[in-house]
C-alpha cells in the first residue's frame, strides 16, 4: 500500500533535530555523531515521517534510515534512499546495516572487501567487531 498524500523530501533544518533523534530512537539508532545538515527528511502534511543521513567523509555513506512505524511499508524508506543516492558524487556509496534485504531492493550488494574496519575507524577499534551483526553493503553507479 502506498500513500495517497504527497511525500516531500527535504534537507533537515536545525530545529528538526529533536524529531530526528526521536525517530532514530524508535529503532535504537544513534545519530549523535551526525550533523543535522547530513539528514534528509520525508514529510507528509508537514509531519516528519522518515529520515536518512547521507555522510561524505573518507567515503560516501548512507546512515540511520528510519521511518515512523505508522508509515512503514509505504515506499518512504526507498524514496529516502533514492534521494540520498541522487546526492552522491562518487562511484560507490556504502552502508553498514542489519537490514540487508531493504538495501538490496535499492541496488546495494553485500561485500566482504573492503571490510568494516577498513572503511570505518569506529569499527576498527570496536570491542564487538568479532560478533558484529552489521553487514557492509555498497551501491555502485552504473
Amino acid at each position: 500500500m502506498h500513500l495517497t498524500q504527497d511525500i516531500t523530501i527535504c534537507q533537515a533544518a536545525p530545529d528538526d533535530r529533536a524529531t530526528i533523534d526521536s525517530l532514530l530512537s524508535t529503532y535504537f539508532l544513534d545519530g549523535e555523531d551526525l550533523d543535522t545538515g547530513d539528514f534528509l527528511l520525508a514529510r507528509v502534511d508537514d509531519k516528519i515521517v522518515g529520515t536518512v543521513a547521507f555522510v561524505r567523509d573518507n567515503i560516501e555513506e548512507l546512515h540511520s534510515v528510519a521511518v515512523h512505524p505508522s508509515f512503514r511499508k509505504k515506499g518512504i524508506g526507498a524514496l529516502l534512499v533514492s534521494s540520498a543516492l541522487d546526492l552522491s558524487l562518487s562511484s560507490a556509496v556504502y552502508a553498514r546495516t542489519t537490514a540487508t534485504s531493504f538495501f538490496r531492493k535499492s541496488g546495494f550488494i553485500e561485500v566482504i572487501l573492503p571490510s568494516r574496519e577498513e572503511l570505518w575507524d569506529d569499527c576498527a577499534y570496536c570491542e564487538y567487531l568479532e560478533n558484529c551483526s552489521q553487514h557492509v553493503m555498497v551501491w555502485r553507479r552504473e
